[in-house]
């Protein structure tokens, strides 16, 4: 493994990184047989089934040959413009009605997010610590961030999740102090926000209380 690299290379794989998240042609349709078995109808057009490639799929794949190769800087990058496009889409779907579930993008990225998570607490992952350290930063930017436009739905899942993975990690001896601090934040901004503002403090709260005990 090359121990460094000129900022010209980091530059382009940022670059690369960012034309992968453009969006990608996909079908409408795929079989999954994680989600059940297939109907007969979707048997009979098997020969057309094309799985659903998009373009944070394609850059997931790129961070995760990263996190492979142990370049740090690279997965640190990474994980940066994947949150940071996330909330490009997620912005897109609140300026236009378009009939896209907020909830169900957001739980596409917190997938990704927890697959990043899982490998970075393998064995052959050098950097753990420093790995959730910085997801923890950048998931509290993004949830901040958030509940500053009241998108409740989306924030709700995304801290539900992030509080699963820091449960995961205080298991594994990590801290969980700023994963604490992000959800006292929460709660003391959103608790005067509405009905929604009131759920996420509630919900905020329990699940800080539950990374403590």
């Amino acid at each position: 493994m090359r121990n460094s690299m000129t900022d010209e290379e980091l530059y382009l794989w940022v670059r690369q990184f960012q034309q992968k998240l453009l969006p990608a042609p996909s079908p409408s349709t795929y079989i999954d047989l994680n989600e059940g078995p297939p109907s007969s109808e979707q048997l009979s057009a098997l020969e057309q089934d094309r799985p659903p490639i998009s373009g944070e799929l394609i850059a997931f794949e790129h961070l995760l040959q990263a996190m492979a190769e142990h370049r740090w800087l690279r997965v640190r990058f990474g994980i940066n413009e994947l949150l940071k496009h996330y909330l490009r889409s997620i912005t897109g779907i609140f300026n236009v009605s378009n009939g896209i579930d907020p909830g169900d993008v957001t739980r596409r990225y917190m997938e990704m997010i927890q697959w990043v998570f899982e490998y970075g607490h393998s064995p052959s992952f050098p950097f753990s610590e420093s790995l959730w350290t910085y997801l923890s930063a950048c998931l509290e930017s993004v949830g901040i961030t958030l509940a500053g436009q009241n998108q409740w739905e989306s924030l709700q899942v995304l801290i539900v999740e992030t509080a699963t993975m820091g449960r995961q990690a205080a298991r594994s001896g990590l801290q969980t102090a700023p994963l604490q601090h992000f959800l006292r934040r929460l709660e003391n901004t959103c608790r005067d926000k509405g009905e929604g503002g009131r759920e996420i403090a509630r919900l905020a709260r329990n699940l800080r209380f539950n990374l403590e005990v």
